[in-house]
């Protein structure tokens, strides 16, 4: 788990500005990180802002 805290930790300045919470950053994180799509952790971070520019409507 420390892993996902290190992503949100790194993707929460982008996350607030797009107007998502902290919660949903969250959960955002824990489903990419733990979905069974073998994915690289530069992989990981792309869907994770992917799925953020979703949330917010971007």
């Amino acid at each position: 788990m420390g892993e996902i805290e290190i992503a949100v930790g790194r993707i929460l300045p982008f996350a607030a500005g797009l107007g998502v919470d902290e919660l949903a950053l969250r959960l955002i994180v824990l489903v990419v990180w733990t979905d069974s799509v073998e994915r690289t952790v530069e992989e990981k971070a792309v869907e994770i802002r992917r799925r953020l520019m979703r949330a917010a409507g971007a």
